[in-house]
């Protein structure tokens, strides 16, 4: 596995759900997630625990989740720049459905490749958060439906073409998303401008 993973159970009030996570970046081997909270440590912070004023006896009678805990994410290593990719899966801890997930490393871009039960889902974004006019181009393995994702894009039109097909989808990018989205099968998919 490339990732670094936690479970995280909500039982309060009769709750079952569970949260998943997976940190793709950093790299597993470089990766430490550990508990942060408790008594007195509910909101810490660098050393300094921040007030939550929420009346303790609301708590009881309401579903609200004021915060006692949380898992940090950090590198093991230090660097003079880190990057985080996590994951995060919601679902009922009485049927779990825990999907695979991997990181996707693709030039100046990084993202992750989610298998769902009918689909596989891509994300895909730059390192440096700029948006590009470069083409893209990704590889679609496997071979069922694909919802591909690509974010940091130039706004305009794009074109994703399916390598050795005469398959496209023409893609509208907005100012506001800067992202592309389409659905195609499994093959290698370049967009470009």
């Amino acid at each position: 596995m490339d990732s670094a993973s936690a479970v995280v159970d909500c039982t309060q009030h009769g709750n079952s759900g569970r949260l998943i996570l997976d940190t793709l970046l950093p790299l597993a081997a470089n990766a430490d997630l550990g508990k942060v909270g408790g008594a007195g440590e509910e909101f810490w912070v660098f050393g300094r625990n921040y007030a939550n004023d929420v009346d303790p006896t609301r708590l009881e009678r309401t579903s609200i989740e004021a915060g006692a805990w949380r898992i940090g994410v950090s590198p093991k290593a230090a660097a003079a720049e880190d990057l985080f990719l996590n994951v995060m899966q919601v679902t009922d801890r009485q049927s779990p459905s825990r999907w695979p997930v991997r990181r996707l490393e693709a030039g100046e871009r990084v993202g992750c490749i989610i298998e769902g039960a009918e689909a596989a889902w891509f994300v895909l974004m730059r390192r440096d958060r700029q948006r590009s006019a470069e083409p893209v181009t990704l590889i679609i393995p496997g071979g069922r439906p694909s919802r591909i994702l690509v974010t940091d894009l130039t706004p305009g039109q794009w074109h994703a073409r399916r390598e050795g097909s005469a398959e496209t989808r023409d893609l509208a990018v907005d100012e506001d998303s800067g992202a592309a989205w389409f659905e195609g099968p499994a093959g290698t998919w370049t967009l470009s401008r």
